[in-house]
């Protein structure tokens, strides 16, 4: 009886530490589309708009999950998501082909994420 009461909590722990996880990934990803909506230069009122409907989302997703999380460590990880894609996509060459496509790409799913 107390291994299996062991193992549930066991359980219960690994699927919340998942859910923690799968929340920090959102606010890096978040982090990530910002940086990107940046560099394709969108304006800043589409970005600042951006960045408050994700951090709002991902609270919102935190908050179902049960995770702790508030918005100075949403920002935390969205940050780091920024900076580390701002160092990725700083080697790609603006007005290249890759580049222009990957910025129709960022319009694209920012059109889609603001979508009502």
């Amino acid at each position: 009886m107390r291994a299996a009461l062991v193992c549930a909590a066991l359980a219960c722990a690994g699927a919340a530490w998942a859910d923690e996880m799968q929340v920090q990934g959102l606010a890096q990803g978040d982090g990530s589309l910002i940086a990107l909506a940046s560099i394709c230069k969108l304006s800043r009122d589409e970005i600042a708009a951006l960045a408050a409907k994700q951090e709002a989302d991902t609270l919102a997703r935190a908050r179902a999950e049960g995770v702790a999380m508030d918005s100075a460590g949403y920002r935390e990880y969205a940050l780091a998501g920024l900076r580390s894609t701002a160092a990725l996509v700083s080697q790609i060459q603006p007005g290249t082909e890759s580049f222009e496509s990957n910025c129709r790409d960022v319009r694209e799913k920012v059109r889609k994420k603001m979508a009502p």
